[in-house]
């Protein structure tokens, strides 16, 4: 009899136990994924991720090589990365009723771009990004950057700034295209100062997910007539300042049963198209037609 009771008890903590986790609200979903990515939860289970998937805190988010992923969080903060990274969600909440929340994350590699929701607005100083080399503070914002080993680079995409802070030294990025490079956590970040194309490009197009447009199986006919051929490779256009504007526009025709004019022909590798500050415009206009 005792036994019974005993059994009876651990399946209702147990069941009631699930109960609570169905019914727990997830920190996001997943709105876009390209290649390898999974998570690992906190119990080291491991899923893979697709459209719609949920994500949860303590889950260890994973891109493995040409993998990319973006999150969504209940206030609408946006998570991009790039392939072979590590981002661990370690503290997340929202309340719509109280506008009140906290975003804690770790990232442990790889290529991000972050930009700030409803948190950032309303209590700003609980929304941190933690890294190897430093903490990453916001204060209502969108930033970029990369974390490779002990080392942590970042710049500000647009808002009012964030903080770099590690136990060496602080340095606040108030302007956008500003960045920042911290070698590990035993070194002061380094001063203030605007991230060249260089620099700028491996972050955010790695970091990218969204600007692709294919179209395949058709054929260039002997009546198309190519205007423009371009081969365009390692290109970053930027946008830097007030109310300026970053414009690149290409297409890649091959094999294309096309009776009329092809306007544009290129060959594009590694171009970003990126712009900072207040007021400016980036437009990158794509077409693979394969």
């Amino acid at each position: 009899m005792l036994a019974r009771s005993v059994l009876a008890i651990g399946i209702f903590i147990v069941c009631g136990w699930t109960y609570v986790l169905a019914e727990q609200q997830p920190a996001g979903y997943i709105s876009a994924v390209r290649g390898e990515v999974y998570a690992i939860n906190s119990q080291g289970v491991t899923r893979s991720l697709k459209i719609k998937d949920p994500v949860a805190i303590d889950d260890l988010i994973v891109t493995e090589e040409k993998g990319r992923v973006k999150l969504v969080f209940q206030d609408d903060t946006i998570v991009t990365l790039g392939e072979k990274s590590r981002i661990k969600l370690i503290d997340y909440n929202w309340s719509k009723e109280q506008k009140q929340g906290k975003f804690k994350v770790t990232i442990n590699e790889g290529l991000f771009r972050i930009i700030g929701g409803k948190i950032t607005k309303s209590n700003p100083e609980s929304f941190v990004a933690k890294t190897p080399a430093a903490s990453i503070g916001i204060r209502g914002s969108a930033y970029a950057g990369s974390v490779s080993g002990k080392k942590l680079s970042v710049y500000l995409l647009s808002g009012k700034g964030i903080d770099v802070t590690n136990n060496k030294g602080s340095v606040a990025l108030l302007q956008a295209g500003l960045g920042t490079t911290v070698a590990d956590a035993n070194s002061a970040p380094a001063a203030a100062r605007h991230f060249d194309a260089s620099e700028i490009y491996p972050i955010e197009s790695g970091a990218s997910i969204d600007n692709d447009v294919t179209s395949g199986g058709s054929t260039i006919g002997p009546n198309a007539n190519i205007v423009n051929q371009a081969t365009i490779s390692n290109s970053v256009n930027v946008a830097v300042g007030t109310n300026n504007e970053a414009h690149m526009g290409s297409i890649k025709i091959e094999n294309s049963e096309v009776k009329g004019t092809v306007v544009n022909r290129a060959t594009i590798k590694n171009s970003a198209n990126v712009s900072v500050g207040t007021g400016n415009k980036a437009i990158m206009g794509s077409t693979i037609i394969e």
